[in-house]
Formats: C-alpha cells, structure tokens, sequence
C-alpha cells in the first residue's frame, strides 16, 4: 500500500550533552514534495524490514507521559489540528530531553501518514549531516 502523507512538518530540537533543550519551532506544515515522499518511505520501509524491531506502549500516567493523550486528541477526538499536535509533541520532547544528560538534538520529522487501511504517526529524530546532492540541473547543493 502506498504511504499517503496527510501532513508533515519538521522542526529542531536545539541539544548538546549535559546542556539545556530548546525547541525551534516551524512556522506551518510544509509541501509534500516528491523528496519528502521518498524520505517518507523510506523510513517507512527501513522500519518494516527492521528484523528486530520492539513496539512501544502508552503510559497510562497521561500526566507525565501525555502522548496517548495528543493522539488521542488528534485522531479520536479531533480537538486539535496537526501543527497543535506537533507543537505539544516538541514541547514533551524538549522538557524530556531537558532530562537527559547525554541526549542531542536534531531536526525532528513528524509526519500524518495513510497508507489505505490505516492511519499513523511517523515521527524520528534526523541529526544534521553535511553533504551534497545534484538538482536535476546538475547543479551542486
């Protein structure tokens, strides 16, 4: 099945080793492109191959551990739209990190995703890495 994206965003989590979490939020959702498509699958498929893979739970201390609580939101009662979602999802993750002595930061990917008989949440962290690619036009970015 296809992975149809319904709403992808990226923002920062700004983190170094035993420094403090701050969040550096985008302004709105951004275009689905035919790059942001192939990354999309791409996680997707790395995932599903993954042999070893674990599936996470809810804590039911929605206080502390709000998540199913967001998704709930989102998708059940639809009280919040997708950047609100995301926007709640940075503001844990920065009080989380914030926690964490030896975590980093990164570009954080969250994406609303359809694939046909379900709808999902993708979320990952990317750390920044220098490189370069060729447009079409051969032109180096």
């Amino acid at each position: 099945m296809p992975n149809n994206i319904q709403s992808l965003i990226v923002h920062k989590l700004i983190k170094e080793q035993h420094g403090t979490a701050t969040i550096e939020l985008a302004p709105h959702s951004i275009a689905v492109t035919d790059s942001a498509q192939r990354l999309i699958d791409q996680f997707h498929r790395l995932y599903s191959e993954r042999p070893g893979k674990g599936y996470g739970r809810f804590d039911v201390d929605e206080n502390n551990f709000p998540m199913s609580r967001f998704v709930r939101q989102f998708f059940v009662e639809q009280d919040i739209d997708f950047y609100s979602l995301s926007e709640l999802m940075m503001q844990h993750l920065e009080a989380r990190a914030g926690q964490e002595q030896l975590a980093t930061g990164g570009y954080v990917l969250i994406t609303h995703v359809n694939n046909g008989a379900n709808d999902f949440l993708l979320a990952a962290i990317v750390t920044e890495v220098i490189g370069t690619a060729l447009t079409e036009g051969l032109e180096m970015v």
